[in-house]
């Protein structure tokens, strides 16, 4: 994903609607770790040339949890979905972004 960032006046990147605290590479993509918060939620962990890579926690705004890998943006592997209340709803392997099993 190539991203264009503007600074607002405490030094954080705004890109559209979104809002990026984190490094950079050089072609000016996230890559590292960061915090990126947009209208369907906030992702905290890993990027790599821009998508979400490694792992990583993403809350929606109906404040359920993701936690686990990341490939190109796509669930993968170990990671569990957590519900508001705090109960573990899956825990397991994720394949194509979804649950398997």
């Amino acid at each position: 994903m190539q991203t264009t960032a503007s600074e607002n006046k405490e030094g954080t990147p705004i890109i559209m609607n979104f809002i990026y605290t984190g490094t950079f590479n050089d072609n000016g993509n996230f890559d590292g770790y960061g915090v990126l918060e947009n209208p369907a939620g906030k992702y905290k962990g890993d990027f790599k040339d821009g998508k979400k890579n490694g792992f990583g926690v993403f809350e929606n705004k109906n404040a359920i949890k993701y936690e686990g890998e990341y490939k190109n943006d796509v669930k993968v592997g170990k990671g569990k979905i957590i519900l508001k209340s705090g109960k573990i709803a899956y825990c397991g392997d994720f394949v194509n972004g979804l649950p398997e099993g």
